[in-house]
């Protein structure tokens, strides 16, 4: 599980499901990060990702 970035340009970043080279049935699920403003959509460092992850998590 990461996130999707429904802006990034010229990376695979806002494809939903992603299948994982050099495998059978292994994907990349991506997760919209929403805050109480709505979906965030931007690119964010890794180290601001946790709590979004915690809250997907719920």
């Amino acid at each position: 599980v990461t996130r999707l970035i429904p802006d990034a340009k010229g990376t695979t970043c806002s494809r939903r499901l992603e299948k994982i080279s050099g495998t059978q049935h292994a994907h990349i699920l991506r997760v919209l990060f929403k805050t109480k403003n709505g979906i965030f959509r931007k690119w964010i460092s890794m180290f601001d990702v946790w709590p979004y992850l915690e809250k997907f998590s719920e």
